[in-house]
């Protein structure tokens, strides 16, 4: 099948494996997204139309101004899907799924705090999703969950599957062994980039050796996410 129209995928960078492991790419938004993220991400400008709400760096709008220009405009949100490789079938029941779901949340977190951080320290925006609640972990009153899943079929391209009424994401390469999680981003994307790698130096994630076959496919498919 030949390659989806780049206008057509949205995509502004295309998907690298990090050093700590994470797959990561980066979109903008689609505009069948707008009203969903309207609700998860309140009072957040989308579009580079919107830069007024979001003033770009103090240092930017100081070297602008002292030139009489106008200060440059604040870029449009982007999209981050990252996906974490699970050493144990997430579709599965039981302990092994669970403690992996909550090893790879802590994971996540820990990397998109340091983003956020090192985004917000050079004056740019940025949150990420609570994988569990599908919340804006720091944007106030985020009220609506984000379409996870739905934005990977829309974005990546990926598979699902029904997984005792649960919609399941499945990797290319992994199958149901994924954990994925989101970041947004109001930053150029060369900044962003470097967030992005900066962070996942600076949070190693040691590989795992994977677990046994009879551990990997304990329980039945069908938990939920």
């Amino acid at each position: 099948m030949a390659a989806a129209p780049r206008a057509r995928s949205w995509l502004v960078s295309p998907l690298v494996t990090l050093s700590n492991g994470f797959e990561v790419s980066v979109h903008g938004v689609p505009p069948a997204f707008r009203a969903d993220l309207a609700h998860v991400l309140p009072g957040v400008p989308l579009a580079e139309a919107d830069a007024e709400a979001v003033p770009p760096p103090a240092a930017a709008a100081a070297a602008a101004a002292a030139a009489a220009a106008p200060p440059p405009p604040a870029p449009p949100l982007l999209i981050v899907p990252t996906a974490q490789q699970s050493v144990v079938d997430l579709a599965a029941w039981g302990a092994a799924a669970a403690a992996e779901k909550d090893l790879l949340l802590e994971r996540f977190a820990a990397w998109a705090d340091a983003v956020v951080d090192a985004l917000a320290a050079a004056g740019w925006w940025a949150d990420s999703v609570d994988p569990c609640s599908g919340l804006a972990r720091r944007t106030p009153h985020s009220h609506a969950p984000y379409p996870e899943v739905d934005a990977f079929e829309t974005l990546l391209r990926w598979r699902t599957s029904d997984a005792g009424g649960c919609k399941l994401l499945l990797h290319p390469r992994w199958g149901s062994a994924v954990y994925p999680a989101t970041l947004f981003a109001r930053a150029p994307l060369d900044v962003l980039e470097r967030a992005l790698a900066a962070a996942a130096a600076a949070v190693p994630l040691k590989p795992r050796a994977p677990a046994p076959p009879h551990e990997a496919a304990a329980g039945g498919a069908g938990a939920p996410p």
